[in-house]
């Protein structure tokens, strides 16, 4: 069996154990991760470089590039309407 972790997954190579919980348990107890879409073409606005939609229930949040990880924030927190179509006319 492959012994999962936020990390990296391993063979472990024995029966899984009844005791442990699956990481899928963990995922649902935080609510839905709702879908996600890359862009091929990042756009830069005022907020910095945004690199992704995400949907999660009724709210639509957009991916900031910035370290260590993307920061996601309401869409109307980072882009003007103007800006939405710029982004989506230049490829998404």
């Amino acid at each position: 069996m492959y012994m999962k972790t936020p990390q990296a997954a391993a063979w472990t190579g024995s029966v899984p154990d009844p005791s442990i919980r699956p990481l899928r348990a963990d995922r649902d107890a935080r609510g839905p991760a709702g879908r996600t879409i890359w862009a091929r073409v990042p756009f830069q606005s005022r907020r910095g470089r945004c690199v992704a939609l995400r949907l999660r229930g009724d709210v639509l949040l957009v991916g900031v590039a910035g370290a260590p990880a993307v920061q996601w924030l309401p869409v109307h927190q980072v882009l003007t309407a103007v800006e939405a179509a710029a982004w989506e006319a230049s490829g998404f």
